[in-house]
This record gives C-alpha cells, structure tokens and sequence, in this order.
C-alpha cells in the first residue's frame, strides 16, 4: 500500500551535499580544425585526472545540446571544480568560448 508523503508542494527538500558543475563546451563557433584535431574524450579524461588528484570532483556524464556539449561534474565544492576547470580550458583550443555553471 503506497502512502503519499504529507508535504506540501511549496516545500524544498535539502538532499545530499554535493555541488554540481556543468561544462559547456562550445560545438558551433569554433574554427572547423579546432573540432577536427582535438578530442572531446581527451577534455573529459583530462578533466577527470585533474579533479580526482585534487579530490575535489567526479564526472557524472554528458548532454549533446544544439550548440553546446555539457560535461557534468559532481563534488564537495563547486569553487574547487570551476578553478579546475578554468586553469585547464586555455590551455585546450576546444574549450574556447566554454562556459561554467553552477548546477547544484
């Protein structure tokens, strides 16, 4: 027997700590050699290296949207992650015109 919970709609329920960044790389503006000589996967498995040696993040995983692929990542701080990532993107001409954003 399901027993709905009493609460109303209005309510914000807190659950779990972890804080969440989303990688947007850019899919559309950048030059047509940029997409062609480097790898999306070599961004990711960078990324993930970066992070798991500061402790401070786990890739969750990716959405391909019309313009932008989003990497999805999880941690205790998103400040940690975001400086991450921001000390990371210029040196990747793949993640020109990137954007970061708090997600959770």
């Amino acid at each position: 027997d399901d027993e709905e919970a009493d609460i109303p709609d209005s309510t914000k329920l807190e659950i779990g700590t972890l804080e969440g960044l989303r990688f947007s790389i850019n899919g559309t503006e950048l030059p047509e050699e940029v997409y062609k000589n480097n790898d999306i996967n070599k961004v990711i498995d960078d990324l993930i290296d970066l992070m798991e040696a500061e402790k401070s993040g786990t890739y969750y995983s990716y959405i391909t949207r019309n313009t932008h692929t989003d990497l999805i990542f999880y941690g205790n701080s998103f400040a940690k992650m975001k400086e991450i990532v921001e000390k990371y993107a210029p040196n990747n001409p793949l993640c020109e015109k990137s954007l970061i954003e708090q997600i959770a």
